[in-house]
């Protein structure tokens, strides 16, 4: 690292610090914020100074991609979100809070970061960082070349015999349809649930067998290399089906394997793709304001400061936890779990809903809300819910550093896909919709893999610094 970029991870933590205490005088002074959040301004000054200690003590957390991405949605939640409330008049998806639970909300976002924050500077000194300049194996064999034709064979059968089954996806520029996506009356049953379930394993493994061909076979076109591989990154957002975080997932985690191929810069990587990545997560989240908030007579601001609170849980769904009422916990976790099995209806036929997060939105008078991680884990585990929640931190990690290790582009992807729902699932989502991803993507994504790949040792490079 050279003594500019020294320089300037030196200051980046006191710069940080500034800007949340900025944010937080300016809630702590405004006469007009709701008596419910008149604690609001610690979040961000707290936070801000914790953020500031710790990273001054391990400055490998600013330096490590898993570390950094789970600070960075940390920062968004505890200190933009906060600012986004306060320009936005504080408007919130659930209106029946005290001050008392928003105040306990508070006092649980502080602890479960504070728990955060030290595990990953403990751990960000200790992980190794490995080079991921190992040769990758692009070559494609005879079992994925089936698999490519079989799956291509799926689509058009499939788009042929039952063009219905399509009607759940929608593209990004069908911009009325893009969360309202319905699947036709005649689209039901085993059939189509089945298609459900093999649709993103089969568009996924075309992707990835077009980035091999792609990247073997036009390798010295440099300019045509780069606009075929920015075009099968795009195409997830071809078929979105009111699931656009897996959307997006799924399209940085292409992005990640190009740029860890070759296939593009590093300049078009963190330019074009960041640029446009950034772009589209904020036209999705404006379409979704105006679809999904009751946008009627509210301005941007207010959108923006309700969807911000949802998209990544903040003090509003916090405090909507503490006015769940007392139910069955054996009865609410058997159905966050069997929520996660594909075909568990199919197969099992267990009627009825009692998940929590169908009931936290019920006591809070919302339609569907995602409940926050630690609000899950603190219900079933009390105090002991933080520390179970480094799990997804100690993953994140260890998926990353595992997929500098492989030379197998279908397992660094998978080990892609893992590491962003291991970062996301403490901050925007939750357990329950972490397993659900992993029963019906990530683990029959491994199938798929075990059954194409050739046998290949694993490359590994030296540990050392970069």
């Amino acid at each position: 690292m050279t003594k500019k970029n020294d320089k300037i991870l030196f200051l980046f933590p006191y710069l940080y610090l500034f800007v949340s205490i900025a944010i937080s005088f300016s809630i702590l002074f405004d006469e007009s914020k709701p008596m419910v959040y008149q604690n609001l301004w610690l979040l961000p000054l707290l936070f801000g100074f914790f953020v500031c200690f710790f990273t001054l003590l391990s400055s490998d957390i600013w330096e490590n991609l898993s570390t950094l991405s789970i600070l960075l949605l940390l920062s968004i939640r505890n200190v933009i979100t906060p600012f986004l409330m306060f320009i936005g008049e504080y408007k919130g998806y659930f209106n029946h809070l005290v001050q008392e639970n928003v105040n306990k909300g508070l006092l649980l976002m502080l602890i479960e970061s504070i728990i955060l924050i030290i595990y990953m500077s403990l751990k960000a000194k200790r992980v190794s960082r490995i080079s991921d300049s190992s040769v990758l194996d692009l070559q494609t064999n005879t079992k994925e070349r089936f698999t490519f034709v079989i799956c291509l064979i799926f689509i058009f059968t499939t788009l042929i015999i039952r063009p219905d089954f399509y009607s759940g996806f929608s593209s990004i520029f069908d911009s009325t349809n893009i969360r309202l996506n319905q699947v036709n009356e005649s689209t039901k049953g085993i059939l189509y649930t089945l298609f459900s379930f093999l649709f993103p394993l089969v568009y996924l493994s075309i992707c990835l067998f077009l980035i091999k061909k792609i990247n073997v076979k036009i390798f010295s076109y440099k300019v045509l290399k780069t606009v075929l591989n920015l075009l099968v990154i795009s195409i997830p957002l071809f078929f979105m089906n009111n699931s656009d975080g897996f959307t997006l997932i799924c399209m940085v985690s292409l992005a990640l394997v190009v740029y860890r191929i070759g296939g593009i810069s590093k300049t078009t990587f963190y330019g074009v793709v960041g640029g446009t990545f950034l772009l589209i997560f904020l036209y999705i989240l404006l379409i979704v304001v105006n679809m999904s908030f009751g946008s009627e007579g509210t301005s941007t601001l207010n959108q923006l400061s309700k969807a911000f609170q949802a998209y990544f849980p903040g003090v509003c769904n916090f405090a909507g936890f503490f006015n769940v009422g007392g139910y069955n916990k054996a009865e609410t976790l058997f159905y966050d779990l069997y929520s996660t099995i594909p075909f568990r209806n199919t197969l099992f036929g267990v009627q009825g809903d009692r998940r929590l997060v169908v009931l936290y939105a019920a006591d809070n008078g919302a339609k569907s809300q995602i409940i926050p991680c630690i609000c899950q884990l603190f219900y079933y585990l009390s105090i002991f819910a933080p520390f179970v929640e480094c799990l997804y931190i100690k993953f994140c990690l260890k998926f990353y550093e595992k997929s500098k290790q492989e030379n197998s582009v279908y397992k660094i992807f998978i080990y892609y896909i893992l590491f962003l729902y291991c970062a996301l699932a403490p901050i925007m989502y939750n357990s329950t919709i972490f397993f659900t991803r992993c029963m019906q993507t990530i683990f029959p994504m491994m199938i798929v893999n075990l059954l194409i790949s050739k046998r290949a040792t694993v490359l590994r490079s030296k540990n050392k610094k970069v």
